[in-house]
């Protein structure tokens, strides 16, 4: 497979994966990326050391990964009969309560009907794997996030690149989110009750 050229614009995706496994992870900890699909393909993983160390062009379309061994990622998805107003003020209390202990704390738009706070914790890597797993488990719980991302083998959407179900893009969290997250909202509630 041939990787991406030289004159080709390489895609913010693309480019923040080098940037977890170089600056994040300090090339000491690889992740595996993923293609998904709304019709349902889920493609093999594949590490980024396979596919990151020559651009191959298989990540052009890469939209979700790995939890790296030094993160901590809170899902928070809206529940049912919560407003938004509410939603954000709890998205909004959880991400002040976590900047007091941690320094590495990014809050994402995860493209779909929910935050991703991404918590970078270099202290992980002292702990085995079941550890991390337990410390994971214990801070998703504080904070009422989706449990399935204990595990470093869950996938989650990939940053800057669009959400498999959506094709939104997973961008760092702004105002105007919330706003897209109710339409999004909306209209899975309107399918749903179909």
């Amino acid at each position: 497979m041939t990787g991406i050229g030289l004159t080709d614009t390489v895609p913010k995706h693309i480019v923040y994966t080098d940037h977890i496994y170089y600056d994040v992870g300090r090339q000491l900890i690889d992740f595996e990326l993923q293609q998904q699909k709304k019709d349902g393909f889920f493609s093999k993983r594949r590490k980024y050391r396979d596919v990151g160390f020559t651009k191959s062009r298989w990540l052009l379309y890469a939209n979700a990964r790995t939890i790296l061994s030094n993160e901590i990622v809170l899902d928070f998805d809206i529940e049912e009969k919560e407003s938004i107003s509410n939603f954000k003020n709890r998205i909004l209390q959880s991400i002040s309560v976590v900047k007091k202990y941690h320094k590495d704390v990014r809050p994402f738009y995860s493209g779909s009907k929910g935050v991703h706070v991404h918590i970078f914790d270099q202290t992980l890597l002292n702990m085995n794997a079941y550890d991390r797993e337990e410390h994971r488990e214990s801070m998703l719980k504080m904070f009422g996030a989706d449990a399935q991302k204990k595990s470093e083998r869950t996938t989650i959407a990939l940053e800057y690149a669009p959400h498999w179900k959506t094709n939104k893009l997973k961008v760092p969290l702004m105002d105007e989110h919330f706003d897209t997250m109710q339409e999004v909202i909306i209209d899975a509630r309107k399918t749903h009750t179909k």
